[in-house]
C-alpha cells in the first residue's frame, strides 16, 4: 500500500505519489495524473508503519500469515490533489494522461487482521500526515 512520509525522495521517476506531488506543487511544476484521477489508494503514513513494527518487536508478535499494513482508508487521487491545494494554498497544475498499463484502479486494504493483531495502533490521518511530509520537504529537500 502507499506508504509515504519524510525521507522519501520526491525527485525521481519511481517516487511515491505523495512526496512527488507535494514537491512539484511547492516548485510550481505540473503534476501528471495517469487516468482521470478517480482511482483510489490506501495511503499509510510512515509513522503508522513504525508503530506497528515497534509493537511487533516489543510484543514478539509472530504469525503464520502476512499482515497487510494499511488501514482501509482509500482516497482518490483527485481528493489528494484537493488536500494538497488546501495545505499549500496553491492550485496544482494538473496534466491528465492516459492510464498506465496494468495500473490498479482501486487499492484498499481490509484492515481486520491488522487491527486484531495490533489493536493499540491507529493510523495517522491523511491531512496531518501530508502536513508533516510537506514540512520535511521544505526543510530538507533542495533537489
Amino acid at each position: 500500500f502507499n506508504v509515504f512520509g519524510p525521507w522519501q525522495r520526491p525527485d525521481h521517476d519511481y517516487a511515491a505519489v505523495v512526496p512527488k506531488w507535494l514537491w512539484k506543487v511547492m516548485r510550481g511544476e505540473p503534476i501528471e495524473v495517469h487516468g482521470d484521477g478517480t482511482q483510489t489508494r490506501d495511503f499509510t503514513y510512515v509513522d503508522s508503519v513504525v508503530d506497528v513494527l515497534m509493537s511487533a518487536v516489543t510484543r514478539k508478535v509472530s504469525l503464520d500469515t502476512p499482515v497487510n499494513l494499511a488501514f482501509g482508508r482509500r482516497h482518490s487521487l483527485l481528493d489528494l490533489l484537493e488536500r494538497i491545494e488546501a495545505l499549500l494554498g496553491v492550485t496544482p497544475q494538473v496534466e491528465f494522461t492516459a492510464p498506465r498499463v496494468g495500473d490498479v484502479r482501486n487499492s484498499e486494504n481490509d484492515p481486520t487482521l491488522l487491527e486484531s493483531v495490533f489493536p493499540e495502533v491507529s493510523p495517522v490521518e491523511l491531512d496531518p500526515a501530508l502536513e508533516k511530509t510537506a514540512e520535511w520537504l521544505r526543510e530538507h529537500h533542495r533537489g
